[in-house]
């Protein structure tokens, strides 16, 4: 992942907000959280909005984009890149920032975590563009990760205060499940990576997850995808891939 350039924000005269109610500690935590950091731009048109699923998420995204100057959005890292998947699909360059509410937020879309809103000051911003990793299932674009991507059919969250791993059909639709992670992979499948238009296969067969991931200074000290995958220790097949 690299860090293409900086530049100057405009000043912010209309705020969307993006509210993940379910994120880390809950609701009531990010609502403290939103009002806090709503208080830092009270000179601005705030439009907020908490939406359910990674569907209603990229909906209200989407139509916000050109209604506002920027888009805060206050979850995790998995919210972020739902808000910016759907303004890269939609042709959108509305800025975003992010306040990282969630279970680990070691992406770079947050802008400050919320234990350190305080410090957060809207008049020191600036833009910084960064570069994601492209998911495609049969060909179909299914999104982007900027920590990692993940195949498999649970994903990491936290559920009252406990990070674990849930069902990750239901938690799309604003659902989180407790599950444990089951073969994601069929005899026929095949995993393959992309790069400066070269593919190569990196796995062939049955798995129970497979993670992807950008080989930087900043996601190896998280230790994210590597630790959290439960596949090996359920005895199925798991595969963690490093890239330059």
């Amino acid at each position: 992942m690299v860090h293409l350039s900086k530049r100057g924000l405009k000043p912010i005269k209309r705020l969307g907000v993006i509210v993940n109610s379910k994120a880390g500690a809950g609701k009531a935590a990010n609502e403290k959280i939103e009002a806090l950091a709503i208080e830092k731009f009270r000179y601005c048109d705030v439009i907020r909005s908490n939406p359910v699923g990674r569907k209603g998420t990229m909906l209200i995204a989407a139509q916000l984009a050109s209604d506002v100057d920027v888009i805060m959005v206050i979850g995790g890292d998995g919210t972020m890149s739902d808000v910016a998947y759907s303004l890269f699909i939609s042709g959108a360059f509305t800025p975003l920032l992010g306040i990282g509410a969630g279970s680990t937020n070691a992406g770079p879309l947050i802008t400050a975590k919320a234990k350190k809103i305080d410090q957060l000051d809207p008049h020191e911003l600036f833009i910084q563009e960064v570069g994601a990793i492209f998911a495609f299932r049969n060909g179909e674009q299914k999104g982007l990760g900027f920590n990692d991507i993940v195949f498999g059919d649970t994903i990491l969250t936290t559920v009252k205060g406990k990070v674990m791993q849930v069902n990750a059909a239901e938690f799309m639709k604003g659902k989180k499940i407790p599950a444990p992670p089951s073969r994601a992979g069929a005899i026929g499948s095949s995993v393959s990576i992309e790069r400066n238009g070269k593919t190569k296969l990196i796995h062939k067969g049955e798995f129970g997850q497979m993670f992807a991931s950008p080989l930087e200074q900043r996601y190896l000290g998280k230790g994210l995808a590597g630790g959290t995958s439960l596949a090996a220790a359920l005895g199925l097949p798991a595969g963690h891939r490093h890239y330059k």
